[in-house]
Order: structure tokens, then C-alpha cells, then sequence
């Protein structure tokens, strides 16, 4: 039989020599925010993209905790000539936005955007490209106010500290979005939990469930990895396209490192609803905001609604 004939050249081989042979191969790296799942979602577009395009395999790189790993990381890459590599999320930006001489670089981040300029700037960094997912905030007006069928949304905007003054880019948001918030003694008709610049930073996903449980009002959240912990809405962003555009980016860098392309948002939000949190709060969506809604979560069979 022909394995009989393969068997001792597989058994002169060294472990080493056939991992080397059978495992997979990094030709580029990515730098990834491990913790955000857009980020994630974008990691997956690029590597589909980088497939499409038949250009070498990518691999996660743990980012670096010390300036003396970040170093290290770097002298590799331009050592192996691994180029461009992939920053992922604003945590890996912050540290990798340095300038890198010897190294390309493709960003891939996602904003808010009011007007069509992002809401938090943008890394600026020579023999680079990026690209970014976009929210646009007037089309998050327009999905608050099919929720709660107004023409004036009236939201509560949980963040992990108050603050005396309310940042300008927050109140670009709530002026793109029509959006009021909710004063002393007024009752909101939304909590939302979005990753907006707030001075201090925003609540957490939890606190912000809590405080739309006791007001019996919806939760508004961006985060795609809470989808199905409670939140009745979650707008997620096209972080796939983003992916498949990152690695767009990195073919022509890599064909011509000096290239100049201008960074680029890719707009789209996506509503996925979890019905399964509406009823346990006795909340009913309107029917003509759940026949738009991208992804529907059914509620589990045989769940009655609360008591009003």
C-alpha cells in the first residue's frame, strides 16, 4: 500500500520538521483589543479578506505590557520584514501609533460620527492606512425614535463618573440625534449604554441594566458581546466590512509601503432586538421597529409577561 511506502520518510522526520510542515504559517501579524468583540468581528473579517485577496496568513499577537516587549515585538517584525501590520481596537492603537520607520501599518478602530466626522480622533501616522467602522449618531436617532415611536427620544445616559460639564463631542451626539436628557423628576423613555467620550467614561453594562429595570424603560447598549444579557436593543456596527477593507489596505501597502490612502469610515448600524428581554420587563417594541430590526432574539416558549 502507497502509506506503507510514505511510512519510514514520515518517521525520519523531527516533530519540529513536520509542525513546520503541517502547522500554520503567520507571514502577518495583528495586534487585537481581545476584550472588545467588535474588535474581534474585525479580526475575522480581515482574515477572510486576506484569503479572498491571497495574501499570507495572519495571526493574533498578544499585544505588548512593557515597553520593553513593544520593542522586542517590533525589532521582529522588521527583522522577518512581516508588513503591514494590524492594529486592532484603540487599546492596541495607543500603543502602536508611535512612529515606526521600518514598519507599515493598517488601523482598524470604529467611531461615532455626527456630520460625518468621527466623534474621538483618529491616529495620525505616516506609511499607515485607516479604516473604521462609523455609527453614525443621526441614524441612531433614527432607531431611537422608531423604539419609542416620538419624535423627541428622552434618554438617560448612565457614565462611571458625572460630570459637571458634558464633553462637546457628547453633546455633537445628542444634537446629530435629536436626543434630550432626561432632567431631575423627568421620565426617560431610554437607558443607553453607548462607548461615547464622556469625561470619566461610561457606566457599566451592568449598573446601566439596573437602572433601565428600575425605570421599566428599554437599555440601549453597543456592546455586541452583551447580546442576550438584557438589553432590548443592541446597534452593532459593520465590523466584518471593516475587516475585508483592513485587508484591502494591507494588499496595497504592501505592493507600495509609500502609498497614500486617505482613513475612510465604513457607516452601518445593525439592530438586533432580544424580545426575551422585552417581555421580562413587560415592554412591547413596535411592530414596525421589529420589522426592520437586522436580528430578532425569540423569547424562550412558554415566558409570560410581568404584571404591569
Amino acid at each position: 500500500m502507497k502509506w506503507l511506502v510514505l511510512l519510514p520518510v514520515l518517521l525520519c522526520l523531527s516533530p519540529a520538521a513536520a509542525e513546520e510542515e503541517l502547522g500554520p504559517r503567520c507571514g502577518l501579524y495583528a495586534v487585537v483589543d481581545e476584550g472588545d468583540a467588535g474588535m474581534r468581528k474585525i479580526y475575522d473579517g480581515l482574515r477572510k479578506g486576506l484569503e479572498l485577496a491571497h495574501l499570507p496568513r495572519v495571526c493574533r499577537e498578544a499585544q505588548p505590557e512593557t515597553q520593553v516587549e513593544r520593542d522586542r515585538f517590533l525589532e521582529r517584525l522588521a527583522t522577518e520584514k512581516r508588513s503591514p501590520l494590524f492594529v486592532i481596537g484603540d487599546a492596541a492603537a495607543k500603543d502602536l501609533s508611535a512612529p515606526m520607520p521600518r514598519i507599515t501599518r493598517v488601523f482598524a478602530l470604529e467611531r461615532y460620527t455626527a456630520g460625518g466626522r468621527p466623534l474621538r480622533d483618529l491616529p495620525v501616522v505616516d506609511r499607515s492606512a485607516l479604516v473604521y467602522a462609523a455609527r453614525p449618531a443621526e441614524r441612531v436617532g433614527e432607531i431611537l425614535r422608531g423604539l419609542t415611536g416620538g419624535k423627541q427620544v428622552v434618554a438617560l445616559l448612565p457614565r462611571a463618573q458625572e460630570a459637571d460639564v458634558e464633553s462637546k463631542a457628547v453633546a455633537r451626539f445628542l444634537k446629530a440625534t435629536g436626543v434630550a436628557v432626561a432632567g431631575a423628576g423627568q421620565k426617560p423613555q431610554v437607558v443607553l449604554h453607548l462607548r461615547l467620550p464622556f469625561p470619566g467614561g461610561h457606566a457599566s453594562f451592568a449598573d446601566a441594566l439596573a437602572l433601565a429595570r428600575q425605570r421599566r424603560v428599554p437599555l440601549v447598549s453597543d456592546d455586541r458581546a452583551r447580546f442576550g444579557q438584557g438589553a432590548v436593543v443592541t446597534l452593532v456596527g459593520r465590523h466584518d466590512l471593516v475587516g475585508k477593507a483592513a485587508a484591502e489596505c494591507g494588499r496595497r501597502l504592501r505592493a507600495t509601503p509609500d502609498v497614500k490612502i486617505p482613513p475612510y469610515g465604513l457607516p452601518g448600524v445593525e439592530v438586533w432586538v432580544d424580545l426575551g428581554a422585552a417581555d421580562a420587563q413587560g415592554l412591547e417594541p413596535p411592530l414596525p421597529f421589529l420589522a426592520r430590526a437586522d436580528r430578532l432574539k425569540r423569547a424562550p416558549a412558554g415566558r409570560r409577561r410581568p404584571a404591569r
